[in-house]
């Protein structure tokens, strides 16, 4: 259940980036909240199952995470340039606090899984700031951090969570995609009207 409940939302999160991608005016910026809320309905689920395998290093980025994703949402709701500039220091301590605790806990930096999950956040912290400062390429990093995990969860026998790490790297490769050509053509025939 809980495998299903973070694989679900965290897939919803990579489809409606696509829809938001392939919009313009209120309906992109509805996809774009929608992305970034079920993001954040699925990352109790991602924190529980990370703790329940001791991904400590994870655990502690999803739950400062939840600072990038309202990062997304008030940028999609007020626009660029209006979030608190406290936000995005969040998701950074809780990444170091979660390493701190993942090197306790093993008694170092000693593990292929340890090394995995870095990569995990490393792409996480990355491709969540540039997609809330509406860069697109906060996309590839997502990749990196989506294809990370497959491996991750490959190794630790959820074939369920690999299997939606490896879509989501679709819908996240297709969003990224659709981004370049929108501003392709917002560069040569201007903006679309809403």
């Amino acid at each position: 259940m809980l495998q299903l409940w973070a694989g679900v939302f965290y897939s919803l999160n990579k489809v409606f980036f696509c829809g938001a991608e392939r919009s313009v005016g209120k309906r992109e910026r509805m996809f774009r909240i929608l992305a970034w809320a079920s993001y954040l309905v699925g990352m109790p689920a991602w924190f529980i199952w990370f703790v329940l395998n001791h991904n400590l290093m994870l655990a502690g980025a999803e739950a400062g995470g939840a600072a990038a994703m309202v990062l997304g949402i008030i940028t999609a709701v007020k626009g660029q340039g209006k979030e608190p500039l406290w936000l995005p220091w969040v998701a950074r301590v809780s990444a170091g606090v979660g390493f701190l605790l993942s090197v306790w806990y093993f008694r170092g930096f000693n593990s292929v899984s340890q090394a995995l999950e870095l990569t995990v956040i490393g792409g996480f912290l990355l491709g969540a700031n540039l997609l809330a400062q509406e860069r697109r390429s906060g996309y590839l990093w997502f990749v990196v951090m989506n294809g990370s995990n497959a491996v991750l969860q490959a190794m630790q026998g959820s074939p369920l969570l690999f299997g939606q790490q490896i879509m989501s790297i679709g819908f996240v490769l297709d969003a990224y995609r659709m981004s370049g050509r929108k501003q392709a053509e917002i560069v040569v025939h201007g903006p679309r009207a809403a």
